[in-house]
């Protein structure tokens, strides 16, 4: 019998071993640093990170099959300093391709970044509930959702039309990221 996942979303991830330290001072110097703050994408102590995105979003263009004279580009990012307990609301970026997350800081016990499925009638058709799920081991057939667990100098990357949203950290704990949008454009 062949089995072959049709109408795929995906989930990019790598360490991209860079000087974290540098970039969390950055963000911690910051005085507003419990708002989103917005980058203008020329931040010199960021240019590291920058182009360790763009060589990741580069790779995953080719991967995708794109044409060659398009490209990726970051058109707007922010930081966020999660240190309360609070989760947040499921969204979507409609203007973008793509979804940067990058973690130079986490502290503690931090809630998971989790993403549904965009096949909304799966939850209707595998009940996943903890009384009724009727599966054994969740997969990329039949899960509702994906949790990421943030990990300090971890890239995430995802499609821009999954909805997603952030779970609620311990008392205590610290979460720094840095989102970035990118979309496709033409040479």
């Amino acid at each position: 019998m062949d089995i072959l996942p049709i109408f795929s979303s995906f989930l990019v991830t790598e360490k991209l071993n860079i000087d974290n330290n540098r970039i969390a001072d950055w963000c911690f110097k910051h005085p507003n640093l419990c708002d989103k703050i917005p980058l203008t994408l020329d931040e010199p102590e960021l240019s590291e990170l920058y182009t360790a995105v763009n060589d990741n979003l580069d790779k995953l263009h080719s991967f995708l099959g794109f044409k060659k004279e398009t490209s990726q580009e970051i058109y707007e990012g922010w930081v966020n300093c999660n240190d309360t307990e609070r989760t947040s609301v499921p969204h979507t970026h409609p203007r973008a391709q793509y979804i940067c997350i990058y973690y130079p800081y986490i502290d503690g016990n931090v809630g998971f970044l989790e993403i549904t499925n965009p096949n909304y009638a799966l939850e209707y058709v595998f009940p996943q509930s903890h009384n009724q799920s009727i599966i054994e081991d969740y997969n990329i057939f039949n899960s509702q959702l994906w949790q990421v667990p943030p990990q300090n100098d971890l890239l995430v990357i995802i499609p821009a039309w999954l909805q997603h949203y952030v779970r609620e950290s311990e008392q205590g704990s610290t979460r720094l990221s840095i989102a970035l949008n990118s979309r496709i454009i033409k040479l």
